[in-house]
């Protein structure tokens, strides 16, 4: 048996953003006062989003959402996204980079709303804890987010 895991990773560039991502770990991105999650699950669950069998609300309950298209682990599917969002950075954008077993406990309403409210990153990942901590399951298997602010 292999072991299997996501990934989601960023890096501010000359002009933009260059990201990666294989599995359902996500990339979110704040600016201007709205949100956009930038990369693209590579999930069953994604599929029927993009299908229209179901609404960008549904898929943080979906029961199809742990089951993935591509892994890192999986010699077979293990081709992640790498990309480049031609973008400049201004004072309040912010980036959140999170696994699974964190947005799937939070709307994204919720994560811009939090941004808005906070000063630094510290303060709004502690705000998106706050709500996570209320809802976690038990069987959640891992919960990783790195927030950043641009000042």
């Amino acid at each position: 048996m292999s072991l299997k895991t996501t990934l989601v990773a960023a890096s501010p560039a000359e002009e933009g953003l260059v990201y990666a991502n294989c599995g359902d770990s996500r990339l979110y991105l704040i600016q201007g006062g709205a949100i956009r999650q930038v990369t693209r699950d590579h999930s069953v669950t994604w599929k029927k989003f993009q299908a229209g069998q179901i609404s960008r609300r549904q898929i943080n309950e979906d029961e199809d959402r742990t089951s993935l298209l591509r892994a890192v682990g999986d010699s077979d599917r293990c081709v992640p996204d790498v990309e480049f969002l031609p973008m400049n950075f201004a004072p309040g954008d912010g980036l959140l980079l999170c696994s699974d077993g964190f947005w799937e406990y939070l709307h994204q309403e919720e994560i811009l709303a939090d941004c808005l409210k906070s000063d630094t990153a510290a303060q709004w990942a502690q705000w998106m804890l706050l709500r996570v901590m209320e809802r976690i399951r038990p069987d959640t298997d891992n919960l990783t987010l790195l927030a950043g602010l641009f000042v």
